[in-house]
């Protein structure tokens, strides 16, 4: 199952977006212009007076982990219960109780686990060798 969102972006804001891609070369408006007429963009828009470019995005939803495949993927990128609590910005208490499966990792953790099972270099950037 994904998780649906729909984005609208608003003229004066796809301009910007543009423009600093290079796209167009509009004079700089100053921030608070810009902001402004941005606003008065999204208002106008919600009142049916413009239309907006709409984008459909669909988000993998968080899975769970059993303690198995948490030690699996620890143990598959090579690490210590101690780097591998660190590098994930937990306590090594945290990781122990995940793998003899006392607790459970919860949002954050849970992505930042599956991030490393699909890419298991991605964790090594945070890791310094002395």
């Amino acid at each position: 199952m994904h998780i649906s969102r729909e984005f609208v972006m608003m003229p004066e804001i796809e301009r910007q977006t543009r423009k600093m891609s290079g796209e167009t070369r509009d004079k700089e408006m100053s921030v608070y212009k810009s902001l402004m007429q941005g606003l008065d963009e999204a208002v106008k828009y919600q009142e049916g007076e413009i239309n907006a470019r709409r984008t459909l995005i669909a988000v993998k939803p968080v899975e769970m982990f059993s303690s198995e495949n948490i030690k699996h993927i620890r143990k598959k990128v090579g690490l210590s219960q101690v780097v591998f609590a660190s590098s994930l910005g937990v306590s090594k208490k945290t990781v122990e109780a995940w793998e003899c499966g006392r607790n459970k990792p919860e949002g954050p953790s849970r992505r930042l686990l599956q991030i490393i099972r699909d890419n298991p270099a991605f964790i090594k950037q945070f890791i310094l060798k002395g």
